[in-house]
């Protein structure tokens, strides 16, 4: 009997917080925070303004790297993180 199947190689990433700064002619400049994705060196994703609440990102990226999250469920879990 011979057995097929394949490897999924897991690409090891890491979060970061990002912060930037928005300009809004009601309120005027307001940081906001938002997550930067690498592989390595190599940038492969960002979401901008995800919030104004450092802490609540900051956490989210603590999760993310301590628990390895992969990058295929990274929209994902932004998607949850607005609700």
């Amino acid at each position: 009997m011979i057995l097929c199947g394949f490897v999924q190689e897991s690409v090891f990433v890491w979060y970061i917080c990002i912060e930037e700064t928005i300009f809004f002619e009601e309120f005027g400049p307001v940081k906001t925070y938002g997550i930067a994705v690498y592989n390595g060196t190599e940038c492969v994703k960002v979401i901008r303004d995800i919030s104004v609440c450092k802490e609540k990102i900051e956490h989210a990226v603590d999760q993310f790297n301590t628990y390895k999250l992969e990058l295929i469920h990274f929209s994902d879990y932004i998607e949850d993180l607005l609700a």
